[in-house]
């Protein structure tokens, strides 16, 4: 007996402690007046984001230096995708991120990511001027509101993340009123024909006005209400004048006739939404990716049992950033899923390969410079998060991390065929 309790007191006394649970924080090192106390605001609420802030540890990190880590072992540049791969390397549970930005205007900016769920926000306060370098009370106070709404989104994203999707269209921009331009439904590029560059039409998008008044692709546009345009500046500046409710007339060169078309123009928030969810319902278009990682060849008979994730985006917009952190996540949480992963990238071949070089995707893409591909898929507004089901339709268009989560979770919830 004596034996047996002298064991168990040995063994008790070899285990190792259990490992700390790590909350990475990547700051500024920033000296200006007031970036310590809305630093000390900050860390103070992230750690109210654990689940259990008992045995926590916050590892802040600079994160100049973090940055150059990352691009020292190989992570890439793009800053939604070092965060992902950070986390994994130090085992951590979340990495948050509070930087101060110049771009123009001033940001306090700050990014959350997951591990468990892969959920992530991101908030950014602008702040018009910095006087003499330092963060007024009234910054500060702004800055804790922006905090507290911050951590509101991030807790209800990671609450609601296990649910499943209702909504089958979400759109990417949410326009406000002053923000809303007059659009007419129709995209062009400019062509050489005879002595002038004129407007031709690539794309007329389903419900607008115009598509009913008979424009079609390949309309060359020679005059906006009387006048010629047959440079871009002209046309450009006909376009740039356009209002709401306002009647266009174009005259068009179609083969060897001339015709003229009139519509009206509407709000975009109303014409770009129509055009982009008449897609949901149709089936996954024939492509393959086959830029960067290992090509993958997509279409109807390939694709039956899988879930699969278009991604339609431009390299250049750091819109599409976070998205591509949630799609990492997905990709190296969940090996054995049923989800194939491409994107879309609207750019030319070496771009959309340079592109990937520095970003370390883990997933191939389609060079789409001419958008033919995303014009098929009514990719308006980018990014777009398309998903299709097991049997290769289109069920979801989803812009916000949390709803591709949700998209995601109920299609791989329907059984396969």
């Amino acid at each position: 007996m004596h034996a047996l309790i002298l064991f168990l007191v040995l063994c008790t006394a070899h285990q190792e402690p259990p490992k700390p649970r790590i909350q990475i924080i990547l700051e500024d090192s920033l000296s200006f007046g007031g970036w310590q106390q809305a630093r000390t605001l900050f860390l103070a609420e992230v750690r109210k984001l654990a689940a259990d802030e008992a045995d926590l540890e916050q590892r802040r990190l600079d994160l100049n230096e973090h940055r150059q880590l990352c691009l020292k072992r190989g992570y890439g540049t793009n800053a939604a995708v070092q965060a992902w791969r950070r986390l994994k390397e130090e085992s951590a549970e979340s990495i948050f991120t509070l930087s101060y930005i110049t771009t123009g205007s001033a940001y306090l900016w700050m990014h959350g990511l997951d591990g468990a769920t892969g959920i992530q926000v991101g908030r950014g306060l602008k702040i018009r001027s910095i006087e003499k370098q330092e963060l007024s009370e009234e910054h500060l106070k702004a800055f804790q509101g922006s905090i507290a709404e911050f951590s509101r989104s991030f807790l209800d994203q990671r609450d609601k993340r296990s649910r499943f999707a209702e909504t089958a269209y979400r759109e990417t921009i949410r326009w406000l009123d002053d923000e809303d331009p007059a659009h007419l439904g129709f995209r062009w590029d400019y062509r050489k024909a005879g002595n002038g560059m004129f407007a031709t039409v690539v794309d007329v998008y389903d419900g607008a006005p115009i598509k009913e008044s008979g424009l079609r692709i390949g309309d060359r546009i020679v005059a906006v209400d009387g006048a010629a345009t047959p440079v871009p500046a002209l046309f450009g500046k006909a376009m740039l004048s356009l209002r709401t409710g306002q009647e266009v007339r174009f005259s068009i060169e179609r083969e060897e006739s001339r015709v003229e078309i009139a519509a009206t123009a509407m709000k975009s928030s109303e014409i770009v939404p129509r055009h982009e969810g008449t897609v949901i319902g149709r089936t996954i278009p024939t492509l393959v990716a086959d830029v960067g990682a290992e090509p993958v060849a997509i279409s109807l008979e390939t694709v039956r049992g899988r879930v699969t994730v278009l991604f339609v985006f431009k390299p250049q917009e750091n819109m599409a950033w976070q998205q591509f952190s949630t799609l990492c996540w997905w990709k190296d949480g969940h090996p054995k899923a049923d989800v194939t992963i491409a994107g879309v990238s609207i750019a030319t071949r070496a771009q959309s390969q340079s592109f990937l070089d520095l970003s370390k995707l883990p997933f191939p893409l389609v060079a789409d410079e001419d958008r033919v591909l995303s014009d098929e898929l009514h990719a308006v507004q980018l990014p777009a998060v398309l998903l299709f089901d097991r049997r290769g339709i289109l069920r979801f268009r989803q812009a916000l991390e949390v709803d591709l989560q949700h998209a995601l979770l109920t299609l791989l919830a329907e059984p396969a065929e």
